[in-house]
């Protein structure tokens, strides 16, 4: 038989057949062939048959042999709190492959980064991008890094590091190349507060999102939900679909779905507070990843030089912080966490009467800070308006939550964020709003264990 067909397949990628001959009928594992990719690890019997012509080829996907050398570290992340943990993970795993692309670079130092991992690719397009410019511009260049690094390591296996908004990222770089889940795991990072509402919020948008699994008399759709989305991921893998239409209108359930995959864990630091309505839903959900991270734990777990070496990437300089804002070791300090817009829904009116209502409060017992959203620095005016009152203003690029590291004896308060879920017990003040009520989720959940003394200032 005259070849008339190609099969595309490289080391121990995914492979597809080409038939050039519409004449000729071919089949795969006694299935007829239909322009499928196929990607699990196995063998595979193809036949090809025209007229009374007859030929057989066996063709195989070899498992991959993970070693620590065939690793690789993709960590893209669009928030603060998610830039804190990749510092963290970085300065703990050391000399590592890998790609970094943020939202916060002016939060992570990617020079240091860079010098002490060797391998780590920054991206070309740090900084916030539109979601055009994040589909043709980002994801394509992590795409292709991805590419590179499987024509020369066939064993590579990744761990993609992603926020919570963008799970669906695995799809478009993994599930494109026809990726099984024994070449990758993905790891999701709270988006903080905003993992527990019903809502997405950025700048002036407000985005529901109707979680239906979480609801009462939802295991039918669960059911379906789940059964659904392993059609889709099969199909993305088989090169049938190249498009995340399909999820739209459930996307939320999906997310939490993933996560009963054996490669795919969300990290959350209140993962208890994840609940579901319908106990059957419930009872499936048992068997979730659903890890609970603890950002001081986690950091305390360093050794001294990897904390170094953290700080060094969040731009933390402890001795420059000690003679500039905290030169009292007796001195009692509470920093006024800040928002973004500077100063939130509330006006520079009401933002400057709440301020002096909490110098009256504290400014006798306390030495009084302010750190500003890393999204809403002060112009000169405003910080002019907090010195004028005693206050200083750290550096607001800083993530907050290194800042308690360091000083685990800071008290706080001010704006409803995603910080509060790291502090002591004990340690908060006070907050901006009316009551408990008006707390964000999970910090709402939380009052009563956590911030129970705290006063309200609105």
């Amino acid at each position: 038989m005259k070849k008339k067909y190609q099969i595309i397949k490289k080391n121990k990628m995914p492979f597809t057949i080409q038939n050039k001959d519409k004449d000729q009928i071919i089949a795969v594992n006694g299935k007829r062939y239909e322009g499928e990719r196929f990607f699990e690890p196995g063998n595979y019997k193809i036949e090809i048959v025209k007229g009374e012509a007859y030929k057989r080829i066996n063709v195989s996907i070899k498992d991959i042999k993970r070693k620590k050398e065939n690793e690789y570290y993709i960590y893209l992340s669009s928030q603060t709190l998610q830039a804190l943990f990749t510092a963290l993970e970085i300065a703990d795993r050391g000399e590592m492959n890998g790609f970094l692309w943020t939202t916060k670079s002016s939060t992570l130092d990617t020079e240091s980064l860079v010098a002490d991992t060797k391998n780590l690719v920054i991206s070309e397009y740090l900084g916030n991008l539109n979601n055009e410019d994040l589909k043709q511009k980002l994801l394509p260049e992590v795409k292709n890094y991805i590419e590179k690094v499987l024509k020369s390591d066939e064993d590579a296996y990744f761990h993609l590091y992603l926020d919570d908004y963008r799970f669906h990222w695995e799809y478009e770089l993994f599930g494109s190349l026809g990726l099984s889940d024994n070449r990758y795991d993905v790891s999701i990072y709270s988006d903080g507060t905003i993992s527990y509402t019903d809502y997405y919020e950025s700048g002036t948008e407000k985005e529901i999102r109707d979680i239906k699994i979480k609801k009462a008399n939802s295991y039918d759709i669960f059911l379906n939900e789940k059964a659904s989305l392993d059609t889709f991921i099969k199909q993305f893998r088989m090169g049938q679909i190249s498009t995340i239409e399909p999820l739209e209108g459930n996307y939320w359930d999906y997310l939490y779905i993933s996560t009963l995959r054996n490669n795919f864990t969300y990290i959350l630091q209140f993962p208890e507070l994840i609940t579901f309505e319908d106990k059957l839903v419930q009872k499936e959900m048992e068997n979730a990843n659903l890890l609970k991270i603890i950002a001081v734990d986690k950091f305390q777990a360093l050794d001294n030089e990897s904390k170094e070496k953290f700080f060094k990437y969040v731009k933390l300089d402890k001795e420059e912080l000690n003679n500039t804002y905290f030169q009292s070791d007796e001195a009692n300090y509470l920093v006024i966490t800040g928002t973004k817009p500077f100063y939130g829904k509330i006006g520079q009116e009401n933002f400057e009467r709440l301020i002096n209502q909490v110098v009256k409060s504290y400014g006798e017992n306390y030495t009084l800070l302010y750190k500003p959203h890393p999204s809403a620095l002060p112009d000169e005016n405003q910080e002019q308006f907090l010195n004028d009152l005693g206050i200083q203003v750290l550096p607001g690029t800083i993530p907050m939550e290194a800042l308690c590291f360091i000083y685990p004896n800071l008290n706080l308060g001010g704006f409803c964020s995603s910080l509060y879920m790291s502090v002591d017990k004990g340690k908060t003040k006070f907050f901006f709003v009316q009551s408990k009520d008006d707390l964000i989720a999970p910090l709402n959940q939380l009052y009563d264990d956590l911030f129970s003394d705290a006063k309200f200032y609105y």
